[in-house]
């Protein structure tokens, strides 16, 4: 499929199946594709995978057992 056309699919998904499918494709592939966006969706998904690079490591969250 080329990027506009993805780009066309892209802007009706919902964020959390988005942002996984954006996790999984290349990045060059997916800035041809977030290229063709519409301009606010492509910022949200930006945004998006921002928040990703800002969480915490898996396993910093669990608690503790008791001493």
């Amino acid at each position: 499929m080329k990027p506009k056309g993805a780009a066309r699919i892209f802007d009706s998904m919902e964020d959390a199946v988005l942002l996984d499918l954006a996790k999984s494709m290349k990045p060059a592939t997916l800035a041809a594709v977030m290229s063709s966006m519409q301009t606010k969706r492509a910022e949200a998904l930006t945004r998006m995978l921002a928040d990703l690079s800002k969480a915490p490591p898996a396993g910093t969250l669990t608690a503790k057992p008791p001493t």
